[in-house]
């Protein structure tokens, strides 16, 4: 059973012979709002900057992953490995319209569970497509568990883990965000090997704390699941278009706004005629995405690595808030200007922001010059 989004967004994407629910939830209206959110009010025909999301203008492609929801827990739902692969997959991989083959730039998932070694066959999957299709970035919110360690699917390799973040400036680790170090699960022909609190999961944060966001109240999903007649008594059919929850909490929004942002970044990448990296592949690689707003992210409060008084670390990022807070702008610096991906044939010289994409052996060493 996995609680939070039982879809990727709000919009749903028909999967033939497959025994899931298809319905509209509430929760991932939210997610939804959070990612695309137009800022458009029906009841006046007018948009307000109210409602806007962090990607207003990108396309939202979304597919249900429930085969079923709980009547007695609510939020929760039930997943298959075939529901798995049926939304995943076509999304990562890209969907025909209009005799073209429409590839999404990022992914947002804010829904998990259990599995803290990504070592499931839940995990396996995604994990595995996430790797098979590297120019689309994969981003996950790490869990509601507080000190619990971060669950399936942000406890694989292949994503960004986003946790929440709340306080006057949004730079204090949510009480309920899922934290801690966590396993490292190894495959083999023999099943594998688990390496017990090897690593950090989380990688970066974002708030995630007295979000405004639209309600849908219709019958189904999980608040027509539900047995609870507090939460059944907010059903309206049809669902109302000006009505928003006031102040939600939960790392099932702080995702969205990464997975926006990069969307962002990702859409100025490509569009931008100064700017632009489509003359480069590496530039849309998760790897070096994750590495840009990582490197771009803002110490949060408490923030602590593990070092010591000789500059030696135990760890590489925060328990709670990975790198730290989101910032677009300092990972637009890293992301557009400075080192943009090292000719080694030519130059090993770097500049004090940038990035580089490249793959060492083991035992190699490659050497970079400063220049400031």
């Amino acid at each position: 059973m996995f609680v939070n989004s039982p879809s990727l967004a709000a919009i749903r994407l028909s999967h033939d012979n497959l025994e899931i629910t298809e319905e509209i939830d509430y929760h991932a209206t939210t997610v939804g709002h959070v990612l695309v959110g137009s800022g458009y009010l029906a009841e006046t025909d007018t948009f307000s900057n109210l409602g806007l999301g962090m990607a207003p203008g990108a396309g939202l492609i979304s597919g249900a992953i429930a085969t079923s929801f709980s009547s007695e827990d609510f939020g929760a739902f039930d997943v298959s490995d075939a529901s798995i692969i049926g939304a995943y997959q076509p999304i990562f991989e890209g969907i025909m319209s209009g005799g073209e083959l429409v590839k999404a730039d990022v992914i947002n998932s804010s829904w998990g569970g259990g599995d803290v070694s990504a070592s499931s066959n839940l995990s396996l999957i995604i994990d595995g497509l996430a790797r098979q299709n590297a120019n689309v970035a994969l981003v996950i919110a790490a869990g509601n568990g507080g000190v619990e360690a971060v669950g399936a699917p942000a406890s694989g390799f292949n994503n960004i883990s986003v946790g929440s973040l709340g306080g006057s400036s949004f730079l204090e680790p949510s009480e309920f965000s899922s934290r801690g170090m966590s396993d490292f699960f190894i495959p083999d022909e023999t099943g594998g090997v688990t390496i017990s609190n090897a690593r950090v999961a989380v990688d970066i944060a974002a708030p995630g704390e007295s979000l405004f966001l639209a309600a849908y109240l219709g019958d189904s999903g999980s608040i027509g699941a539900t047995t609870e007649p507090a939460i059944a008594g907010l059903i309206q059919e049809p669902s109302p278009t000006d009505q928003y929850f006031t102040s939600l909490d939960g790392t099932s929004y702080s995702a969205p706004i990464v997975a926006g942002g990069i969307a962002l970044l990702k859409d100025v990448a490509k569009r931008d005629s100064l700017l632009n990296h489509n003359d480069n592949p590496d530039a849309f690689d998760t790897r070096v995405v994750k590495s840009v707003i990582m490197a771009g992210a803002r110490e949060t409060n408490g923030w602590d690595n593990g070092q010591n008084a000789f500059n030696v670390t135990t760890q590489a990022l925060d328990i709670q808030s990975g790198a730290g807070a989101l910032d677009l702008e300092a990972a637009a610096d890293v992301y557009f200007f400075g080192t943009r991906d090292v000719n080694f044939a030519l130059d090993n010289t770097i500049l004090n922001v940038g990035w580089d994409a490249g793959t060492v052996d083991l035992s190699q060493q490659v050497d970079y010059v400063l220049n400031h």
